[in-house]
């Protein structure tokens, strides 16, 4: 169980901490820096930059632009990079990964209906799980591999549909750039994904295009590396033990208990959250060394969100991009939005693997956002406020500080009240005329921040964290609020919405 979590007597906390303590504390988490960045470097980093960059290079003789050279370098890096990742000593599965691939490749060229590639990656991510529970634990290092080859297939699949629909001539030579997408270096060894860009000629990658912004993602994800394994430690064990000594003076032991717990739960899953930043700004720094300026995640949507929504949105774009275009929208159009949100949780939920803490973080957060987006849309509607699921836009666009300081006169009444900003959804209460509608989003803001420390909470990397008594127990101890909250949430709009 996380450490946390773990049951403990409020008076075993000693008197205050001595400057000594602090410091001592201090120099440690800087060491730990300096330690987890070497070792990063050391076992990916470094040899992740060496592919990429002498990649790059390759790429730069004019003898090598050539369609034959540029997919065949780009296939050998990528390879390098899947070998490495798995080690010398563990040849099997980076077998098993690239036979899942190629023979996945063959299915998207000779069938047309994607429910065959479908039945194809589920069956193949099934008996992956199946060995890791049975047979071989190592095949753990395989789902992420599995769950990004599966997105890669049914994006290739759909857009070679859509190729041979839109043109006349459908050349073979298009089979060795999928190859080479399937195994491009800027998606390995941490199995990020993108969409197909087939149609890039040999010229576009040897440019040198958003390298600044790949420096600046790549300085953002160490950055985060920190966060997560040794800066929110060590806010974890001195911040957190500091409020504890002011609220005891305050609050009853049963309530400081309670809010030191969930204190613990918030900077756990912040540092999962950490974690998953690091391996999103690696992913987009490779990216935007090969021209694709890409944007994986947005951690202040995460952090500061305006509701779940943004959340789901914000945690992987990519991917959330690829639900919405290859499970929600085809579910949508055959049965209603409840059941087509439920589909695309289990289907996010299922290609991740059997991991029972992911199943059940994403299948309540999927009924989170809806009863939110329910709630929200219905009191927007009947109190016309700007207080949706997602934020309206508005004209003119009020992002500058010029248009910042025009509010902040209209407020004072220097400009006419008309001046106001107007809805894209014609709500007569906006954020700039009406206070309750800032109160009732920071509101909803506030309850997302709270099922994110919940859920996050239950989140270990370990496989013995991954059973369902360890995510029940986990919950448990912090009382099941956010289910309590979100059960409240829907009895009130079920209270509230015409019938």
């Amino acid at each position: 169980m996380n450490q946390g979590l773990q049951e403990y007597d409020p008076l075993d906390y000693d008197d205050g901490f001595d400057d000594d303590t602090v410091n001592v504390g201090f120099s440690s988490s800087i060491e730990c820096l300096l330690a987890i960045t070497i070792d990063a470097f050391r076992n990916i980093i470094t040899v992740m930059l060496m592919v990429n960059i002498v990649t790059k290079l390759l790429l730069q003789f004019k003898f090598l632009q050539k369609e034959f050279f540029v997919n065949a370098i780009f296939i050998l890096s990528g390879l390098s990079l899947v070998f490495y990742h798995f080690g010398a000593n563990n040849l099997i599965l980076p077998v098993h990964f690239i036979l899942f691939v190629m023979i996945g490749l063959v299915i998207v060229n000779f069938f047309h209906n994607n429910q065959i590639l479908w039945v194809y990656c589920l069956a193949c991510i099934s008996l992956n799980e199946m060995t890791i529970k049975f047979l071989n634990s190592d095949h753990i290092r395989l789902r992420v591999f599995f769950m990004s080859s599966t997105m890669k297939l049914l994006a290739l699949h759909a857009w070679i549909q859509k190729t041979r629909d839109h043109e006349k001539s459908f050349h073979d030579s298009i089979i060795p750039r999928m190859i080479s997408f399937l195994f491009h270096p800027s998606g390995l060894p941490f199995c990020g994904y993108s969409p197909p860009r087939l149609d890039k000629s040999p010229e576009d990658w040897a440019k040198s295009q958003f390298l600044l912004k790949s420096l600046f993602a790549f300085c953002k994800s160490i950055l985060y590396l920190g966060l997560s394994d040794c800066v929110l430690i060590f806010l974890n064990d001195y911040l957190l033990d500091s409020i504890h000594l002011i609220l005891i003076q305050y609050f009853p032991l049963e309530l400081c208990h309670f809010l030191d717990t969930c204190l613990n739960c918030y900077f756990i899953a912040l540092q999962f959250r950490c974690s998953h930043y690091f391996v999103c700004f690696l992913i987009q720094s490779s990216h935007q060394f090969w021209g694709n300026d890409l944007t994986v995640a947005k951690p202040s949507m995460i952090e500061f969100p305006r509701s779940l929504v943004d959340v789901v949105i914000a945690w992987d774009i990519p991917m959330h991009k690829w639900l919405k275009e290859h499970v929600f929208m085809p579910a949508k159009s055959r049965w209603g939005f409840l059941q087509s949100v439920m589909v695309t949780y289990m289907a996010s939920s299922y290609i991740h693997g059997f991991r029972f803490e992911i199943w059940s973080v994403l299948l309540s957060l999927g009924i989170f956002t809806w009863i939110e987006t329910r709630l929200r849309s219905l009191l927007a509607s009947t109190f016309e406020a700007c207080i949706g699921a997602k934020s309206c836009k508005y004209q003119p666009n009020f992002g500058s500080m010029t248009s910042l300081w025009k509010m902040i006169r209209m407020k004072i009444g220097l400009v006419p009240l008309d001046s106001f900003p107007k809805c894209d959804h014609d709500h007569k209460n906006t954020p700039f005329n009406s206070i309750c509608v800032l109160i009732s989003n920071l509101v909803f803001s506030l309850i997302a921040v709270v099922h994110l420390a919940y859920l996050g909470a239950s989140f270990d990397l370990s496989e013995e964290a991954s059973t369902v008594r360890y995510v029940i127990e986990t919950w448990q101890n912090i009382g099941f609020y956010s289910h309590i909250l979100g059960l409240v949430t829907l009895i009130i709009y079920f209270i509230i919405r015409p019938w």
